[in-house]
């Protein structure tokens, strides 16, 4: 069953939809960052990751990012019990004819944990995943513009 699977999308043409993201043509620039200090660093370590310095095609980012974290339930301690993250990032791409703006956001509702240090590496992961998809879907977007 796996074999005849294998063959079937090895002949049909089948290919992922971001296996290009790394050979893409694109020498990105970040002329501005501002907002959330950690989440900023991820985004330029995701940005450099897809960035070919020795590319003529530049595209100039301006890049904002915001993060919160409410608090939406309590205990009868007054001890929070859940919380409603919410995370931001928008892209600016400057051209000289028009400016580009791609906004994402994402809501996460997430338990309260008692060991505060886990809660944070919780809270970290999800900044970098939902900033890790984005980078990937604008860097998608700039390719096709080309």
């Amino acid at each position: 069953y796996i074999l005849l699977i294998f063959f079937t999308l090895q002949s049909c043409g089948y290919t992922p939809l971001y296996s290009g993201l790394n050979k893409n043509n694109l020498k990105i620039n970040i002329i501005e960052i501002s907002g959330n200090d950690s989440m900023n660093e991820i985004v330029s370590l995701q940005l450099k990751r897809f960035s070919n310095n020795s590319s003529d095609n530049n595209k100039d980012l301006r890049v904002n990012t915001n993060y919160e974290k409410n608090i939406l339930s309590k205990n009868k301690q007054g001890e929070a019990t859940v919380f409603l993250i919410k995370t931001t990032v928008n892209f600016e791409v400057i051209n000289s004819d028009k400016n580009e703006n791609y906004s994402y956001k994402k809501n996460t509702t997430i338990d309260n944990i008692s060991d505060k240090l886990e809660l944070s590496n919780y809270e970290n992961t999800i900044k970098e995943n939902f900033l890790s998809s984005k980078v990937q879907e604008l860097i998608l977007k700039l390719s096709q513009i080309q």
